[in-house]
């Protein structure tokens, strides 16, 4: 099959360009006018609006700033950033000025498209202007049948998806992850092109993306739930309201991004997250790739991305949350420029500062974290300098005084003043929490979630994990040693300054617990976005010298068997993180990828297990129950559920509008009131389990212990799981 160069849209003739740039505006405003006189047209406006708001606005930037022969992913990659912040940018400004001429709900759909369809023809007539002159002949791509086999994978995540769905059967997805954790040992073994690589990286990480947010009919319970808040309060409101006390409510990212995609692409809000959301996040350990590849090679920079890939953290939270994925694009884009050494050195100033600042408005946490890491590597840079004996002192440098200052400036202003300075304050007490812990001990304090995580009792499967997430970690500090002292590969002096930074933050998560907002998997999924490459590195190091020392093995010392042995080693993680050999031979896995053992839960799990697959897959007959009450019942009277039921009649992406003073936590000696409601979900009412506390440990009694209250009272509702007592 061939095919156009769609990816380097920046290098075509500047008439072809601006066609297809005109033709995705006309069709997009056709979509738009038909759905309006009631012909909707399936699917093909939401492909057509991710289309034009993920890429068409950033390949016009490139070619406004003259930015050609770039790489195709890099082109690609540039270009969905640009559209990002273009479009953060935008919302922020028409929802401040639009109000002072009359617009009272500049964030819908007509100010919205009116808007960006204005920008983008202006940005068109620009790009003539400046570079109506550029003219490349780009090669024609040619997919070869192993790349199309490749593009297959995506929809067996969907497929398999939806057997869980509907019958609980996991044997697809289970097939699917046996399959991407060899991947691994055919680039170990030289069986996979490396033409194919950047293609097979993306197409792990949006499977493993679509395998945790396509189950159900609901998003995947994380901090998605509470970022929906803002972004459904500014659609419902047609505007953002910046006063709005909350650090969720200060990025930009949830504020603008998910309105925008929702009301353009014609999308609910649950399924911007469960589809957009996971493909712009599977661009970035593609990005990844291309930064590993550019200091190292190419079959490193393979198993560095699938390691990033595997570790859990990637595709069951950080892969679900706008506010991780935006930043987690910015932050991989910043780190793009920093190895890119045939772009114009003003043109990448122009970028660093539009994709920092950008992150700033996108994620709190890896924006103060990132705050620390540039004022880092002013110091640690001079040192590296010394150590590689001043080579490379001549290289330009992207990440100077005066940027730092700028971007250290930008995110203390925006913090401060917007929304009240809710995410500032979260900074200073963060800050005086830390210093405390250090101050208070030098030791992991008992107690503590680090504590907790070393010193606690786990399943067999996930002591596993814990102790290969350890062994990673040793392997991350073995890379880092090697690659500065023997420049094995030609890395950049800022990105290892990075790298060393991010050694240091490793550790934080274990000393204190930081008020909840660094857990130690969070942490580990942020350092590895610079550290992957050294934890392959160091795992190939290792591995060759206990080859060399232990004749057990009876292997020849030499890269390509350590590499072979790294390679086995990442299938395994990726296996254990996954929960595949949990549900295939151990049977007890109670990790973050639960809906890999529906089935075995709800017939054979433990209470525990149970609890966790509700609390994270809501079954629709739970929700339904929720809709209900909210549409029949008595507004005055107060509604008892227990802990997870009470979370989701307060849900808005279930559907269900209750107020929160209406709802009480239901437990075993509750006084219930006469005309009050009882809300029971699936696993109260089939297994016979409420759910009191999940912290800091699960606390529950049975349904035998309030027999008596519910049968005093009459049963209003019932869809054979979901009951509803009054």
């Amino acid at each position: 099959m061939q095919m156009s160069n769609f990816f380097q849209m920046n290098d075509w003739k500047i008439k072809k360009f601006l066609s297809t740039v005109l033709a995705f505006q006309l069709t997009l405003w056709s979509l738009i006018y038909m759905d309006a006189i009631g012909f909707k047209v399936p699917i093909l406006r939401p492909l057509v609006g991710f289309i034009y708001l993920t890429f068409i606005p950033g390949f016009l930037i490139l070619r406004v700033l003259r930015l050609h022969r770039l790489d195709c992913i890099e082109a690609l990659l540039y270009a969905v950033g640009l559209s990002l912040s273009f479009l953060m940018l935008t919302g922020a400004l028409i929802n401040s000025f639009y109000p002072l001429i009359g617009i009272s709900k500049p964030i819908s759909e007509t100010p919205l498209i009116f808007t960006i369809s204005l920008i983008v023809l202006f940005l068109s007539f620009i790009c003539y202007l400046r570079d109506k002159d550029y003219s490349e002949s780009l090669p024609v791509k040619i997919f070869s049948p192993f790349a199309l086999f490749l593009l297959l994978f995506p929809f067996l995540s969907v497929f398999g998806t939806y057997l869980l769905n509907i019958s609980d059967s996991n044997l697809l997805l289970l097939v699917q992850i046996a399959i991407i954790s060899i991947f691994p040992i055919f680039v170990a073994f030289n069986k996979l092109p490396e033409k194919i690589y950047p293609l097979a990286i993306w197409v792990i990480a949006i499977s493993l993306l679509f395998q945790n947010s396509l189950p159900s009919m609901y998003m995947r319970l994380t901090d998605n739930v509470f970022e929906y808040r803002f972004a459904n309060l500014v659609m419902t409101n047609g505007f953002w309201d910046p006063t709005v006390s909350s650090n969720l409510n200060a990025m930009l990212a949830i504020v603008m991004l998910l309105p925008i995609f929702s009301e353009i692409c014609n999308m609910s809000l649950t399924w911007v997250y469960k589809i957009i959301v996971p493909i712009l996040y599977s661009l970035v350990p593609l990005g990844l790739y291309h930064v590993f590849r550019k200091q190292t090679n190419e079959k490193i920079a393979f198993l560095s991305s699938f390691f990033f890939i595997a570790c859990y953290e990637f595709y069951t939270w950080a892969g679900l949350t706008m506010k991780q994925v935006a930043s987690g694009l910015f932050l991989m884009l910043f780190l793009l420029l920093i190895v890119n050494e045939n772009m114009k050195h003003s043109n990448k100033i122009i970028l660093s500062i539009i994709f920092a600042l950008s992150l700033a408005v996108s994620h709190y946490g890896t924006s103060y974290i990132f705050m620390a890491s540039l004022v880092a590597v002013l110091g640690i840079v001079p040192l590296i300098l010394k150590i590689r004996k001043n080579q490379d002192k001549k290289a330009t440098r992207m990440i100077t005084p005066t940027f730092v200052v700028l971007y250290i400036s930008f995110a203390i202003a925006w913090y401060m003043y917007v929304t009240s300075g809710s995410a500032f304050n979260t900074m200073t007490s963060l800050g005086h929490h830390i210093i405390n812990s250090l101050l208070k001990s030098y030791f992991i304090p008992q107690g503590s979630y680090a504590s907790r995580v070393l010193f606690g009792e786990w399943s067999l499967s996930l002591e596993i994990v814990k102790i290969l997430s350890f062994l990673s970690v040793f392997f991350i500090i073995v890379g880092v040693i090697i690659s500065l002292y023997k420049r094995i590969f030609k890395f950049n002096n800022e990105y290892v300054a990075l790298s060393i930074f991010f050694v240091g933050v490793s550790a934080t998560p274990f000393i204190g617990y930081l008020s909840g907002a660094a857990t130690p998997d969070r942490i580990f999924h942020l350092i590895t976005f610079s550290l992957a490459p050294f934890c392959v590195i160091g795992g190939i190091t290792a591995f060759k010298s206990l080859m060399r020392i232990n004749k057990f093995f009876n292997l020849k010392s030499g890269n390509k068997q350590a590499v072979v042995a790294m390679s086995i080693y990442l299938m395994i993680y990726l296996l254990f993180n996954t929960g595949f050999v949990s549900e295939v031979l151990i049977k007890d896995y109670l990790g973050a990828p639960i809906y890999i053992s529906t089935q075995r839960i709800k017939e054979q799990g433990t209470v525990q297990e149970k609890e966790y697959l509700y609390r994270e897959y809501v079954p629709v007959c739970d929700t339904s129950g929720g809709k209900w009450l909210s549409r029949n019942g008595d507004t005055t009277k107060k509604i008892y559920a227990d802990c997870w039921g009470s979370f989701i009649l307060r849900q808005p992406s279930y559907g269900i509008k209750i107020d929160n003073k209406d709802i009480e936590k239901l437990k075993r000696n509750s006084k219930v009131e006469k005309d009050a409601y009882i809300y029971l979900r699936k696993l109260n009412t089939k297994d016979k389990i409420f759910i009191i506390s999940t912290c800091p440990q699960l606390t529950f009694f049975k349904l035998s212990e309030i027999r008596t209250l519910l049968d005093n009272k009459n049963k209003i509702y019932d869809n054979n799981n979901s009951k509803i007592y009054r």
